[in-house]
């Protein structure tokens, strides 16, 4: 084979071994500025990485004071709990107090109603007592001018009979009996007079 021959056939298999060449620089290029690319973005993963743990560390600390102020507000809901079932016994204890207290004045009103009545019945009583006293104060002031007059009329009877008995003194034995029965007769009329006084 000739120089030229061979050359003709190196040429090709030299060409692509260039080109191969060529393209593993090319690769290695583009792997030398990924290499650097991912070194600049490991940086910034490792950057972000940072922000991310403080985040991360501030999340904590939030997460801690949330614990805590939940713990609060679990301690405040059990006191509100707690006030709230007072307030519900008091609130039951109002209403039985004002249950009874209702009962109470509905018997006061009973009992008032009542008295009412009572005092109404006791004023038509003392205006029937005042009247019927009037009365008794009129008729007691006729019996004493009855009275008066009947002692006028006995103290003139008893003047007469006194009179009527010195007459008859004088009269003679014959007069005697019509004397004794007059005497009687007076005596009688005395006797009732006295017994209407008493």
């Amino acid at each position: 084979m000739t120089p030229d021959k061979r050359l003709d056939q190196i040429e090709p298999e030299l060409a692509d071994v260039i080109q191969k060449v060529d393209r593993l620089i090319e690769g290695q290029g583009k792997i030398l500025d990924l290499a650097i690319d991912t070194k600049a973005n490991l940086s910034d993963v490792k950057a972000d990485l940072s922000n991310v743990k403080t985040d991360l560390s501030d999340v904590k600390a939030d997460l801690s004071n949330v614990k805590t102020d939940l713990s609060d507000v679990k301690a405040d809901l059990s006191n509100v709990k707690s006030d709230l079932s007072n307030v519900k016994n008091d609130l039951y204890d109002v209403k039985t107090d004002l249950s009874d207290v209702k009962t109470d004045l509905s018997d006061v009103k009973t009992d008032l109603s009542n008295v009412k009545t009572d005092l109404s019945n006791v004023k038509t009583d003392l205006s029937n007592v005042k009247t019927d006293l009037s009365d008794v104060k009129a008729d007691l002031s006729n019996v004493k001018t009855d009275l008066s007059e009947t002692k006028a009329v006995v103290a003139r009877l008893e003047t007469t009979a006194e009179s009527t008995a010195r007459a008859l003194a004088n009269l003679t034995v014959s007069n005697q009996k019509q004397f004794d029965d007059l005497k009687s007769g007076q005596e009688l009329i005395l006797q009732i007079l006295r017994e209407k006084l008493t």
